[in-house]
């Protein structure tokens, strides 16, 4: 989450306000997740694309998208 919030600070901080910024919200643990960052092997949950969906929010980016989390 943090590295999340991170890199959006950084979008709004250092780019130019009329690019735009897409937040997805499909993350897939792939390769190596499973055996070496088992905390990340998973989906997102609701609570967590919920605070991501709220930072972006509060940022107040001029041009962008936010995906919808939906579960299968």
């Amino acid at each position: 989450m943090e590295n999340s919030k991170r890199v959006l600070r950084w979008l709004k901080e250092n780019l130019n306000e009329d690019n735009y910024v897409s937040v997805m919200a499909q993350y897939f643990p792939t390769y190596l997740v499973k055996e070496k960052y088992p905390e990340i092997n998973r989906k997102l949950t609701k609570e967590e694309w919920k605070e991501i969906e709220d930072f972006v929010e509060k940022m107040n980016f001029k041009n962008g998208y936010i995906q919808e989390l939906r579960r299968a």
